[in-house]
């Protein structure tokens, strides 16, 4: 039955309709008057019957309905008893205004007694969210002022720490414990059981009035005289560990026997803990010392203070390892900075790194590395200037390649018997690596041998000094006197498999060292000869690259007065950036496979086109023959008049005699452009199932318009104007 406000209903007996008429029941003893009593009964007996029906499914409706409205209330204010009240007082109050007169007493009591229990659940469980912040903020703050209170103490000197303790210290452990003491004794004994465990009891009057002291209190003292003994122990050992650091600097190293200061300050830290035991003001006796302590309270500090000084002993063990380090350290520097000395040019004599060696107390190991890199420099020099001069703007051989292997065979076996690691290749490397710094120290006057050998020769090609013939050419004399090229050069045409041809800035240092191969390659002389056929490979390859981006160039030009609406009929949706990433990625694919799926792109698409025999040159004429009217592609077709019937008629380059080979070359050309096109329009991950007859002719037809305008532009097809 639904909680709702309605009529008592009221049910029609026989009794009740005489007692509101006023008629008093009478009954004769005759058979009529014995049949209307027992009727009357029996009316009694229902309307009663359905009286308590009504109320059981009431009282039911009412329970259900009001324990789920205030559960749901009771979630909605689970942390706010306040809230909860409130909003259970509005809901009982228009439950009870709406029940049955006969219910609503009942009402009012079973939803107020359900309203307590949850009420009350819901303030126990705020009062202990309540009770746990209030002691975790307490433990926190706490902690807080033990940390920074510790802070202060260290590095105090006795008397500041007299005045520290008296005058500020004190004053804020009795604020601390007279809170905590407050804190303490506002809970009950399940709580103050949880503070005994975790921070201890304050102090307490007993029954007798004695003073009981509590933990507390006691705690928090000796952990102040803890760190201030510590303090004293740091201070006295830190000057030790100073005095021992400048002595071992000073004199270069730890020496024998020696007895540190350190050592003797533990000695003495040790001979006072003992005497603390018995007496903590034994050696002072001022206010800054904690004198309420017995001997294992004593015992405790002194143990938390020789774990610090343990501590602080195997930290110095590092330190003097350290100063032998850093004078190892020092002594390496001298060795490699001498060595990089030698390096960019600066050759000594025996007698001047001796001097060296006892000025900075090398070992002998050490100095043998000098004599060793020494040699090597010295020989370096003398042979790069035996087999070749710079003179006159240029590089002038005085030996042929025989005479230089037997030069540089008889220097490396005496550099070896020397000690010195090296063997023929490195040495002719090196002869050549310093005349082609001498080279490049023409242009670059202020650069150092150190700052060439670390230099990226991307920086002399961006400087045009690629370009410079006396560079270029000296180069290639340097390659044909030795036979080799010197690695710094195949190094860096070696790095063209590390760009990333989808970044610009990668795309120009990859044309820069394309322009610098060409060059090479152009200039009159013996080719270069690198040291293995993947090398010499890949000089070729950058040499191809090269035209292709003198493709592009003519295209810069051509373009650089257009429109850009012209760009676009030209171009289509591609920039110049877009169509030299293009022939990039093409070059990539071809050379360096394992770094771009284009070249499996095209391979499927070949695939395709050879499996169902389709035919571009025949789309290709097509286009033509559909395209007759002028427009952005014009050029590669033309009309023409038939002498004999003097009709019109359209030609294409390919069906004429003098125009078929140029017609041949803007083929070829749209061939190789076409593929690479065609194949960016497909997604690498899915390509092997897009491709399909219908796509590939969908894309082609697509591309060839800006194919042929972009050959066109570049100088290729014919042209009546």
């Amino acid at each position: 039955m639904a909680l709702t406000s309605g009529e008592k209903q009221n049910k029609a007996t026989v009794s009740s309709i005489q007692s509101r008429m006023g008629v008093v029941p009478t009954y004769s003893e005759d058979a009529i008057g014995l049949a209307a009593k027992n009727a009357s009964a029996v009316l009694d007996v229902f309307a009663e019957r359905e009286a308590n029906k009504e109320e059981v499914a009431y009282k039911t409706d009412l329970k259900l309905k009001s324990r789920q409205s205030l559960l749901k209330l009771s979630r909605t204010h689970y942390d706010d008893p306040d809230g909860f009240t409130k909003a259970a007082n509005s809901y009982i109050n228009t439950l009870v205004e709406k029940a049955p007169n006969r219910f609503k007493d009942y009402a009012k009591s079973f939803t107020g007694n359900i309203a307590f229990e949850y009420g009350d659940r819901i303030f126990q469980e705020a009062k202990a969210q309540k009770d746990i912040l209030a002691i975790d903020g307490f433990a926190i703050n706490h902690n807080d002022f033990i940390s920074q209170r510790n802070e202060a103490i260290m590095g105090l000197t006795p008397d500041e720490m007299q005045s520290y303790w008296t005058e500020a210290l004190l004053p804020e452990i009795s604020d601390t414990i007279v809170d905590y003491e407050k804190l303490y004794n506002s809970y009950p004994a399940a709580i103050q059981e949880q503070l005994k465990n975790s921070l201890g009891t304050p102090d307490r009057i007993d029954e007798n009035g004695k003073l009981q002291k509590g933990t507390f209190n006691k705690t928090l003292l000796i952990g102040f005289e803890t760190q201030r003994l510590i303090s004293l122990a740091k201070q006295d050992l830190d000057a030790a560990q100073l005095a021992d650091s400048l002595f071992i600097q000073s004199a270069g190293g730890i020496p024998e026997n020696y007895i540190t200061e350190v050592s003797k300050i533990n000695a003495e830290l040790q001979k006072w803990g003992m005497n603390y035991l018995d007496n903590p003001l034994h050696d002072k006796d001022d206010a800054s010392v904690y004198k309420d302590t017995n001997m294992e309270e004593r015992a405790f500090i002194s143990s938390e203070v020789g774990k610090y000084i343990e501590t602080w002993n195997s930290a110095n063990e590092k330190n003097v390892k350290k100063q032998q380090i850093i004078l190892d350290q020092n002594k390496e520097d001298v060795v490699n900075n001498t060595i990089a000395g030698m390096r960019d040019g600066e050759i000594y004599d025996e007698k001047q790194l001796r001097v060296l060696a006892t000025k900075n107390g090398l070992t002998e190991d050490q100095l043998g590395r000098l004599m060793k890199e020494n040699y090597k420099m010295e020989a370096i020099k003398e042979v790069s200037s035996q087999i070749s001069i710079f003179e006159d703007g240029k590089v002038l051989s005085k030996m042929n390649q025989f005479d230089v292997n037997n030069l540089i065979n008889n220097r490396t076996k005496t550099l070896q018997n020397l000690g010195v690691d090296i063997d023929e290749e490195t040495l002719k490397d090196e002869a050549m690596m310093q005349q082609m710094y001498e080279l490049i120290n023409i242009e670059f006057e202020d650069m150092t041998r150190a700052m060439f050998n670390n230099m990226d020769l991307s920086t002399v090609s961006e400087s045009g000094a690629a370009q410079n013939n006396l560079f270029l050419t000296s180069l290639l004399e340097l390659s044909k006197t030795y036979g080799a090229v010197p690695d710094k050069l195949e190094s860096y045409f070696g790095s063209a498999g590390t760009f990333n041809y989808e970044v610009q800035a990668d795309r120009t240092e990859l044309r820069n060292m394309a322009e610098f191969a060409n060059n090479l390659n152009l200039t009159k002389g013996q080719p270069l000869a690198f040291s293995d056929s993947e090398a010499n490979k890949t000089f070729a390859n950058l040499v191809e690259l090269h035209k292709e981006f003198q493709k592009v160039g003519r295209l810069d030009l051509k373009l650089a007065n257009r429109t850009e609406k012209e760009i676009n009929d030209i171009l289509g949706v591609n920039t110049i950036g877009q169509y030299e990433a293009l022939i990039v990625e093409k070059w990539v694919s071809q050379v360096y496979p394992q770094q771009t799926v284009l070249d499996e792109k095209i391979e499927h698409m070949n695939n395709v086109i050879k499996d169902n025999n389709l035919k571009f040159d025949k789309l290709m004429e097509d286009f033509f023959e559909d395209k007759q009217e002028d427009g952005p592609w014009w050029g590669f077709g033309f009309s023409d008049t038939d002498l004999l019937t003097g009709n019109n008629e359209f030609n294409i380059m390919g069906r004429d005699n003098q125009l078929e080979p140029s017609f041949q070359l803007v083929m070829q050309e749209a061939g190789e452009m076409i593929k690479v096109s065609v194949a960016s329009m497909f997604s690498n991950d899915n390509y092997n199932i897009n491709m399909t007859p219908d796509s590939l002719k969908k894309a082609y037809k697509k591309q060839l318009p800006y194919i042929l305008n972009t050959i066109r532009s570049m100088g290729y097809a014919y042209d009546e104007n």
